[in-house]
């Protein structure tokens, strides 16, 4: 399905996004700055409950969000079994991908045409975690991810499927 969208998109950059994730802030205008050939760009995204990301967005209406700054990781984790649940006030939720959980998956995500021709795509013949596998092969030809500290964004918690 990715690889037929990406196939369809008209631009240079193409967004992907979980069916989950919910834009906290100007992600698209953080996207269009940070990306381009040999950077993929990546939202901060929580993983909580619908009560955790109102909370959040009260912080961030409310100027109480303290932004972290961009983070390109010279080498980049590909466990996505570390845990990062940095604390915002005073209270703590769960990061899926940002600075303190550099996990290069396309939550919420912009990646340049070169780049994703570049690899050829996603790997159809993987079952799961074929943004891993992507991610694996753009490290391998020199792209690097860019964890966009502004562009904050929320997955709704759910179980496995």
């Amino acid at each position: 399905v990715w690889n037929y969208a990406h196939s369809l998109s008209h631009g240079d950059i193409a967004i992907e996004q979980g069916g989950e994730v919910c834009h906290l802030t100007d992600c698209i205008g953080v996207f269009a700055e940070t990306c381009r050939p040999g950077v993929v760009a990546l939202a901060r995204v929580y993983n909580g409950t619908v009560a955790e990301m109102e909370s959040l967005k009260g912080d961030l209406a409310h100027g109480d969000y303290e932004f972290p700054a961009d983070v390109t990781p010279e080498t980049v984790p590909f466990n996505a079994d570390h845990l990062a649940v940095p604390r915002i006030g005073k209270r703590r939720i769960q990061l899926y991908c940002g600075a303190e959980r550099p996990v290069p998956f396309l939550f919420l995500g912009a990646i340049h045409r070169s780049d994703f021709e570049c690899v050829g795509g996603y790997d159809v013949t993987i079952d799961c975690n074929n943004d891993g596998d992507l991610a694996r092969r753009l490290w391998e030809q020199g792209v690097r991810f860019q964890f966009c500290g502004r562009a904050v964004a929320f997955h709704l918690k759910h179980p496995k499927t």
